[in-house]
């Protein structure tokens, strides 16, 4: 007779994988209240594969009742257990159960609920989580407002990552996170509207990391400096580094009805990043709206000495709109003349670009130390600029350095300089000629032709007057003005075909300053068969000059 171990000392069967993953099928779609029982049974189980498995399906049925004994168990479970909720898509209905708990009535059940919802990152109970802190007790109010920040961190991340998708095809983004971001917003304003019932700052943080610029419980609680929320949102604003805060700033500085408190808060702001992030969203160049807007700004943090040097740490498009905001504010004209240096010096190009533009905004004595470190420079980024202001900041010797301009290589400062030196036009010079001293007409004649950049259009226009005498006074000009060789086709066409002797034989003289090119000296060989001979002398001349050699002289016929 063999006798059996008691009952109690017997090993358990261990049940196999298989079974216990068709167990938990039947009683997912099992509408029986005791399917709840027998799973949150499981959840104590030492078998993982059923424990977890339980949890998995607790959290997938459509069951309140199964729900609430998940939360209710949820500080007890293994980590296993936990993870399994954690990895459970977030529409799954336990969600809705725990928006449901997140009611007053039951403390203790709602507090846990929140737990979960943390650990699940299930932003979709976002809105619940911000209207717990509206009827917790004290004790609890600051619980559920660490947590509606928390889970609207993860809101803005859901949100980025569904931009950074754009373009993409539509079944491999993400959910549009929009519905939530406006249900969050309207639980959060509710919270800002009743600021002074629980005077938690994190509330006021979440509802400027998500909410428009223009939502109507931002504009009143900002506009309104007796609102319950109003010092929060400004203390908020001076220290969020969040995209959404600076944007409101951003939006502050674009108003032109706001308070001057928030102004002061935007130009407070001189850390790198939250600068970045405000100068970017207000763009460049600045509107005009801007410019009236930040008028009434006295200052900016980051014009002071010490603080200054963030403006080399920004981007190029920030550094622009800085220049451009501080030359429109009432800023010390002193610290933005040293702010425009320092970027003269060392700044991006379009930042350089944009420093140039506000020396325009400083007196006359100010602005000649940034005109003078541009100068230097020789940067063409600011160069044009300069041109324009040299004579309108009164600059020591301005025409002198703008005449140098005009050999400069690059064409856009050449151009500039010689707007600049508007007043030096040819049909200036050409009606005063004959009251100038002899000595300097050719000085001058020399200048505007670097000056005036229509000169040689209207000289070789003038050389078609049907009257002889104009055109000879025209290439008496070309001469004085040293400008043969950029008039050489049209010289080339006098020579070869002008009826006037004069004009033929003073046009052939005046090719031998010509480039040495092959129509050049093929029509003036052509010349040398002249019928007069005053223009068979003067193209042998202007050829031996091209050609560095004597010629045999012509006999006069």
């Amino acid at each position: 007779m063999v006798l059996l171990p008691p009952a109690s000392s017997r090993a358990r069967p261990v049940p196999t994988a298989q079974g216990v993953e068709k167990t938990l099928r039947t009683l997912l779609r099992s509408a029986n209240p005791a399917a709840s029982e027998l799973l949150t049974i499981a959840l104590e189980s030492d078998e993982p594969s059923l424990r977890v498995g339980a949890v998995r399906t607790l959290a997938l049925r459509d069951d309140a009742a199964g729900h609430r004994a998940l939360v209710e168990n949820y500080q007890h479970l293994p980590a296993d257990a936990r993870e399994a909720i954690n990895v459970t898509p977030h529409r799954a209905p336990l969600v809705g159960s725990l928006i449901e708990m997140l009611k007053p009535g039951t403390p203790r059940l709602a507090r846990r609920a929140a737990e979960m919802v943390h650990d699940w990152q299930a932003t979709l109970a976002l809105p619940a989580v911000a209207e717990a802190v509206l009827w917790a007790d004290d004790d609890s109010k600051s619980f559920y407002a660490t947590e509606a920040l928390c889970l609207t961190g993860l809101l803005e991340q859901a949100m980025k990552d569904y931009e950074a998708t754009a373009g993409s095809a539509k079944e491999s983004r993400p959910e549009d996170p929009a519905f939530q971001r406006r249900a969050a917003v309207n639980a959060l304003a509710k919270g800002v509207e009743r600021y002074e019932s629980h005077q938690c700052p994190e509330v006021v943080d979440a509802f400027l990391r998500l909410t428009p610029c223009d939502e109507p419980t931002l504009v009143e609680a900002l506009h309104n400096t007796s609102h319950p929320a109003h010092r929060a949102l400004l203390e908020t604003l001076r220290h969020s580094d969040s995209e959404g805060a600076l944007g409101v700033l951003a939006s502050v500085l674009l108003d032109l009805h706001a308070p001057e408190g928030l102004l002061l808060v935007a130009a407070e702001r001189c850390d790198r990043q939250g600068l970045t992030i405000l100068l970017c969203r207000l763009g460049f160049p600045i509107g005009a709206r801007a410019r009236v807007s930040v008028a009434r700004v006295p200052g900016f943090a980051w014009l002071e000495s010490g603080r200054m040097e963030v403006l080399l740490r920004l981007p190029e498009q920030a550094q622009a709109t800085a220049m451009q905001i501080a030359a429109a504010s009432g800023s010390s004209r002193k610290l933005l003349a040293e702010a425009i240096e320092l970027l003269l010096e060392r700044g991006e190009p379009a930042g350089r670009a944009a420093a140039a533009d506000a020396i325009e905004s400083l007196k006359d004595q100010q602005a000649h130390p940034p005109l003078s470190r541009a100068l230097l420079g020789g940067d063409t980024t600011v160069l044009p600029t300069v041109a324009r202001l040299l004579r309108a900041k009164n600059y020591p010797d301005a025409t002198a350095i703008l005449i140098l301009l005009l050999d400069y290589e690059d064409e856009s400062v050449v151009e500039a300089a010689q707007r600049a030196l508007g007043e030096l036009s040819f049909s200036q010079f050409r009606n005063q000629i004959d009251e100038l001293p002899p000595d300097h007409r050719r000085r001058l004649g020399r200048l505007i032709a670097k000056a005036d950049p229509n000169v040689a259009a209207t000289l070789a226009l003038e050389l078609k007057s049907g009257a002889a005498e104009r055109r000879l006074r025209t290439l008496d000009l070309i001469e004085l003005m040293g400008l043969a060789g950029d008039l050489a086709p049209v010289l080339l066409q006098r020579v070869a075909g002008d009826p006037d002797v004069g004009v033929r034989a003073e046009a052939a003289g005046m090719l031998g300053a010509a480039p040495k090119l092959p129509s050049v000296l093929e029509t003036l060989e052509e010349a040398l068969d002249d019928d007069a001979h005053a223009v068979r002398e003067a193209a042998r001349a202007s050829l031996q000059k091209l050609l560095g050699q004597p010629l045999i002289p012509i006999e006069a016929s």
